[in-house]
């Protein structure tokens, strides 16, 4: 793991230890994600208060997963990489996560307008 999730795992991997002298520490918990050194019972509840405290409201976890997918794909990720990554074990239900947006649909048809003329201007030649 690299960049903000490495770093949030390892802030979260200090934030389990309990100092018992003056250089000494133990673990709190076993767990990386808890409330006081217990795990956290309901991923639900901890996801509600999450992402109210976020200020996104109505976000559902596997959003996430769409969104990786998405940004995967138009950061240029082949997409067999970005399978490997969101974990999908089909092209079909990568696709469904994948999904295109207007503005990425209006590049594409700039892309293509810009090709044709290329073609024009190399059959005038």
């Amino acid at each position: 793991m690299k960049g903000e999730l490495a770093d949030l795992i390892e802030r979260r991997r200090e934030a389990r230890k309990f100092k018992i002298g003056k250089s000494e520490t133990v673990p709190l918990s076993e767990y990386v994600f808890h409330l006081k050194g217990q795990p956290i019972a309901s991923f639900r509840k901890a996801w509600a208060t999450a992402y109210k405290f976020a200020n996104v409201p109505g976000r559902l976890f596997h959003d996430l997963r769409r969104c990786a997918a998405r940004n995967l794909l138009a950061a240029g990720v082949p997409q067999a990489v970005a399978m490997k990554i969101t974990g999908h074990k089909t092209d079909s239900m990568f696709r469904r996560y994948a999904i295109v947006t207007v503005d990425q649909q209006r590049e594409a048809l700039k892309m293509a307008e810009t090709y044709r003329r290329a073609q024009q201007q190399q059959e005038q030649k």
